[in-house]
């Protein structure tokens, strides 16, 4: 059976990736619809919340890996 302080990883883990998604797939919407300066931060700030995450995502799967 997995740890506690495991299965707590994982958890966060599956939230990051839930994040990661959302975010990419509204700041691809924003991208397409984007006529002001508004939408062009908001698809930014979008597009960094994304990228943070998917990084987070797979440096913790390296992490579990080694």
């Amino acid at each position: 059976m997995i740890g506690e302080g495991l299965f707590s990883d994982v958890l966060l883990l599956i939230v990051v990736f839930a994040v990661a998604t959302l975010a990419f797939v509204r700041a691809l919407f924003y991208w397409k619809r984007g006529n002001g300066v508004k939408d062009r931060i908001l698809m930014l700030v979008l597009f960094v919340v994304s990228a943070y995450a998917t990084v987070s995502f797979w440096l913790f799967v390296a992490d579990m890996i080694s």
